[in-house]
């Protein structure tokens, strides 16, 4: 899996490979305000993300970033940082979420992350 990211020049180091070797193609949903919400983990959909958008989100938080997976039926991207942060981006622009994968996806479901965008 990891040979995707290296082959669309991402860096690929262990925390990425830990990453990906436990939560490769996981799906979780939700229910929120009446409508299933999904988060889906996927490299070779999170690798369709446009590259220079990834540059521009790595940017604004001046570290790399590497896309993951998708959110939401706006098809949020999925990133997440070295540390363990992880962020979502799209249209309206990005958003923090929270650090270490599964914490965040416990902020996402109950709905208690920092809605702010940067």
């Amino acid at each position: 899996m990891s040979s995707l990211y290296e082959e669309a020049g991402y860096p690929v180091g262990p925390e990425l490979r830990s990453f990906l070797s436990e939560y490769r193609e996981l799906s979780i949903s939700w229910m929120y305000r009446g409508i299933e919400v999904e988060v889906i983990i996927d490299a070779e959909e999170a690798l369709s993300f446009y590259p220079g958008n990834i540059r521009i989100y790595s940017q604004k938080v001046r570290r790399p970033l590497v896309p993951v997976g998708s959110a939401f039926a706006t098809e949020e991207v999925v990133l997440i940082a070295y540390d363990g942060d992880v962020f979502l981006a799209g249209d309206a622009g990005m958003q923090y979420v929270g650090n270490g994968f599964m914490k965040s996806m416990q902020a996402l479901i109950s709905d208690d992350w920092d809605k702010t965008f940067f």
